[in-house]
């Protein structure tokens, strides 16, 4: 606890009578592993390091960013070189590179040392690391201390493989990283309009996070990449463009309020490190200056200056949530303890309402979902097959009229073509189970099962923090994770709750499983296309020959690679609803169980119960209020 020159801080102290009040209460009503999450924040809050988790979309400079930030080449950041683990970054002495690899036999830490820095970081270093740590072995995190300035202060920096991973246990990383924020960055990238995918992430995501600063990356790479900042920006606090979204006008409210207050930053990563190999050239310090990474650095720093409120402040928010999931179980003691037939009633009307949804293996919901997957499996195949026929069209024609030069610079534009139209059908996935989603959504909302799920775990919304064991980062969705899809929103950033959905929003960000790029072609088939020219002039021939083969890519290999997502993203949801109806029905189990016990109670015992809850509710009601209005004078 903080000391004043009079004596203990008067707000710590405050705090900590709060976190006593909320811990007692929530004891026998709250999940373990909540209260484990509490504990841990309670001893965080004297940590002076901040850290800034860096997280977005897939390939928007996320790694490169940090390498600016710390000045150096030091995070893999190659498109091939795709991040497969969360990596934090941390000041010392000399560099010193760590990896915690979960393997059969238990948690190993390994000292990395040259390559296997990178191997151990990367999606194309995952199969050396099944060879020498087994199979099943996974990269759990990596720790990297070195000397850099912008970390000397107290900044740590965490590196994330993005929200839309190449897998579910990269998605997971991420989410585990995101529950050890002090500070959210979120990457963005220029001529790419901030999507609702992203926008639903981030409605949730500042719920839990005081702090939030969006970075425009890459702007060396767009054209007038500040008017798309500003674009940006300015719908981020539009409260008419979040209700749109969110068809909630108060949560649009506070959104746009949140945003009106939060920091936008566009940044040339790239110019910062070349700026970085030659910082004594008066040309480099220009560059260096006009990249933006100097006021990035600029507002990070003043996060650090002010971690002590930033760290009490999130505590708050945390005994706020606990003890709001403690009144919502309170409210349904009382209403037994109150009148049997009024708990019985309750007890009754849920039990229906869930048996409707698991009565012929879930056919009343799942009849929805298959039908939206079929639909989308045609749209995919559909939209392949002509997009594949419009560009044999296209080319062929203007191949026929070009001159040799032309031809080979028209074949190198040819070989990117799969991958833009991947990111179509890809697209055109996404937004298939956004539709599924939101028709699953409503179905659970007509059905009123969407007020007995807000009692299974209110803090999923709110901040946890790193399980000590690893299965708990890539094991399977957790169940509760269904009343945040089914919510919209991102709800699970806490570890307990880590899933395929727990990053899903109005669009369906990590429902949606990610698509590898699976193309084969690029520069190796247009070295063959060259030797092929050279040994016909370079012919027309040649030319048609590669458009035959992108042609095909886009056919089957695309087609191939969203269709699996596709199934995975299904099945994903469909683990989500079973697993959130099976505890919906064990909750059902447990208040017969409790409303059995109080029957057997005499009426002066009855009573005594009731008061005890009664009071319990109240006490609950006043620390959430507590909380609150004490987070608000730390403002």
């Amino acid at each position: 606890m903080s000391t004043t020159a009079t004596g203990p801080d008067p707000i710590d102290e405050k705090i900590t009578y709060l976190v006593g009040r909320v811990r007692s209460l929530a004891d026998d009503l709250v999940a373990p592993p909540t209260l484990d999450a509490l504990d841990r924040l309670v001893r965080r809050r004297e940590t002076p390091a901040v850290r800034a988790v860096v997280v977005g979309e897939v390939s928007r400079g996320k790694s490169t960013l940090i390498n600016a930030l710390i000045g150096r080449r030091l995070l893999p950041d190659a498109a091939a070189a795709l991040t497969a683990t969360w990596t934090v970054l941390s000041h010392g002495s000399r560099l010193i590179a760590r990896a915690h690899v979960a393997t059969d036999s238990g948690l190993e830490q390994i000292l990395l040392e040259g390559g296997d820095i990178d191997a151990y970081m990367t999606v194309v270093g995952e199969r050396l690391v099944r060879r020498r740590h087994g199979a099943q072995a996974r990269v759990a995190s990596v720790e990297i201390r070195l000397d850099a300035p912008a970390l000397a202060g107290g900044l740590e920096l965490i590196d994330t493989p993005g929200v839309g991973g190449l897998s579910a246990s990269h998605r997971y990383a991420t989410l585990a990283a995101l529950g050890e924020a002090d500070v959210l960055v979120f990457v963005i990238k220029p001529g790419e309009p901030i999507s609702a995918t992203e926008r639903g992430f981030l409605a949730e995501a500042v719920k839990n996070l005081d702090m939030c600063v969006v970075v425009q990356s890459q702007r060396d790479l767009a054209a007038d990449p500040d008017k798309h900042l500003t674009d940006d920006v300015e719908r981020l606090r539009s409260a008419d463009a979040w209700e749109k979204l969110l068809q909630d006008p108060d949560e649009a409210r506070e959104l746009a309020a949140y945003f009106s207050r939060t920091k936008a930053v566009s940044v040339s990563a790239l110019n910062a490190l070349r700026a970085a190999a030659d910082p004594a050239d008066p040309v480099s310090a220009r560059l260096y200056r006009n990249s933006g990474v100097p006021q990035l650095l600029e507002i990070l720093d003043d996060v650090v200056a002010r971690g002590h409120t930033v760290h009490r402040r999130n505590l708050l928010r945390l005994v706020e949530s606990v003890a709001r999931e403690s009144r919502n179980h309170l409210r349904d003691r009382v209403e037994m303890l109150a009148g049997s037939d009024a708990g019985q009633r309750l007890i009754d009307e849920r039990a229906e309402r869930v048996a409707k949804w698991t009565t012929n293996d879930g056919a009343h919901w799942r009849a929805v979902l298959d039908d939206i997957h079929e639909e989308l499996v045609k749209e995919v195949t559909r939209h392949a097959r002509k997009r594949a026929e419009e560009i044999g069209d296209d080319y062929r024609r203007r191949l026929r009229d070009m001159k040799t030069a032309e031809i080979v610079e028209e074949t190198k534009g040819m070989l990117t073509l799969p991958d833009s139209v991947l990111a179509e059908l890809n697209r055109i996935s996404t937004d298939g189970m956004t539709n599924g989603i939101a028709r699953i959504r409503q179905l659970f909302v007509d059905d009123e099962l969407d007020g007995p799920l807000s009692h299974l775990t209110e803090t999923q919304a709110v901040f946890s923090r790193l399980p000590d064991d690893f299965e708990a980062l890539t094991g399977p969705a957790d169940p509760n994770d269904l009343r945040g899809v089914l919510a919209g929103g991102v709800v699970a950033v806490s570890v307990t709750a880590l899933g395929a959905a727990a990053l899903a929003n109005a669009a369906a960000v990590a429902l949606v499983a990610p698509v590898v790029t699976p193309f084969l072609i690029g520069a190796g088939v247009f070295h063959l296309f060259n030797q092929k020219s050279r040994q016909q002039k370079r012919t027309l021939q040649g030319a048609l020959d590669t458009l035959g083969i992108v042609c095909a890519e886009i056919r089957n290999t695309a087609a191939d690679a969203v269709l699996e997502s596709a199934r995975e993203t299904k099945a994903n949801l469909v683990k989500l609803i079973d697993g959130g109806l099976t505890e919906l029905a064990a909750q059902i189990r447990r208040d017969q169980e409790d409303l059995l016990r109080t029957e057997g109670l005499t009426p002066q015992e009855r009573r005594e119960r009731l008061a005890e809850a009664e009071q319990e509710l109240r006490d609950a009601e006043e620390v959430m209020q507590a909380a609150a209005v004490l987070r608000g004078r730390l403002d």
